[in-house]
């Protein structure tokens, strides 16, 4: 069997990209007779994760986002592969795989394979869903927000995304050493990532504890002149830029933190409790809640509510509220590679049967 993976622009430093390096891995070195695809339909910003694909994989890369180009060279693509499966990572690839397929009379199957939240969202059209045959739902949060779309459920999968166990738990800090907290990911000062409600619930938090910042954005400035206008977060707060794999630097972690507004399933939350680090983030749309265990494994708040954030650093920095690493690590068993690629592979099978 044929299978193509096909999406919209990818940056190269994303959670989507680990997913997909993963998946494609695993699927190519763990069946016979399937031939892998990935398409980049507008190419990608950093071209170095690709280099982490088994050669097997086979790329096919448009290398310019011009709109114009883009609709050729995805029709195209369309209207020439032998893909038995067409799995989708965006409205745009959906919509044109339809729309061929029905031209031209293409015998492939769509899915939509979407990692982030639907609603209220410019980038994706909701309608295109509709012409998908089936959809992988990386969280149940997405899931629902499909079968409010008119989406049947039992054209629904909801497989989550795949993480590795951590050989090595980080642990937590010591009692005369400074509470740790960590954020993993694009320093946004405004945008999904809302790193100006993270700043702002940690101006005033008292007590004895650091926070290391890892990752690269335009926010960067921004975040720098808040910290600027409130220098009591000075010397707590460490930029460490973009790192590729921060976990081997970091020595010890009370709680990882996620402000986002939006996400789809946050794969940051998963490696970090993977490492046994508990998690406090914004109850947005979708996947913390898929994740966190409410004072158990971490703490979620209401979007923007900055006053509970607040209290729940609050807590971490008086006290270690949670359960151990071991725990935490345990607790997210049914995102480990294992379950996740084995209710990968019954689902392509389901779809490619029905």
């Amino acid at each position: 069997m044929n299978i193509a993976f096909v999406t919209p622009f990818l940056s190269g430093q994303g959670g989507t990209e680990t997913v997909l390096i993963k998946v494609l891995n695993y699927l190519t070195q763990n069946t016979t007779n399937n031939h892998y695809q990935l398409v980049l339909t507008e190419g990608s910003q950093h071209k170095q994760w690709l280099q982490r694909l088994d050669r097997r994989v086979e790329i096919v890369q448009n290398p310019t986002r011009n709109p114009i180009i883009v609709r050729s060279f995805t029709r195209h693509y369309m209207a020439n592969t032998t893909a038995e499966l067409v799995i989708c990572l965006g409205s745009r690839p959906i919509f044109v795989a339809a729309q061929i397929r029905r031209r031209m009379q293409r015998p492939y199957k769509i899915v939509s394979w979407i990692h982030s939240t639907l609603s209220n969202v410019t980038w994706f059209d909701t309608n295109s869903l509709k012409d998908a045959d089936a959809h992988l739902a990386i969280s149940g949060g997405i899931a629902e927000q499909m079968r409010g779309f008119d989406i049947p459920a039992d054209q629904i999968y909801t497989i989550y995304n795949p993480v590795t166990p951590a050989q090595q738990l980080i642990a937590r800090s010591h009692d005369n050493e400074p509470k740790h907290f960590i954020f993993i990911g694009r320093i946004q000062y405004r945008g999904q990532k809302n790193l100006k409600s993270l700043l702002g619930a940690l101006q005033n938090l008292h007590g004895n504890w650091v926070i290391d910042f890892y990752g690269a954005g335009s926010g960067l400035n921004k975040c720098k002149a808040f910290i600027k206008r409130h220098p009591q977060l000075k010397s707590r707060v460490r930029w460490h830029g973009w790192v590729t794999d921060p976990w081997p630097q970091i020595q010890t972690a009370d709680a990882l933190l996620l402000s986002s507004k939006f996400e789809g399933l946050p794969m940051v939350l998963l490696e970090a409790m993977s490492h046994g680090v508990p998690c406090i983030a914004a109850d947005c749309p979708t996947g913390p809640a898929d994740i966190i265990e409410e004072g158990r494994t971490g703490f979620l708040y209401p979007l923007e509510d900055s006053g509970k954030l607040h209290r729940a650093l609050k807590q971490v920095v008086q006290d270690d509220p949670f359960v151990d690493e071991r725990v935490v690590q345990a607790s997210i068993d049914r995102f480990y590679d294992q379950n996740y690629f084995t209710h990968l592979q019954a689902a392509l099978v389901k779809i490619a049967q029905a």
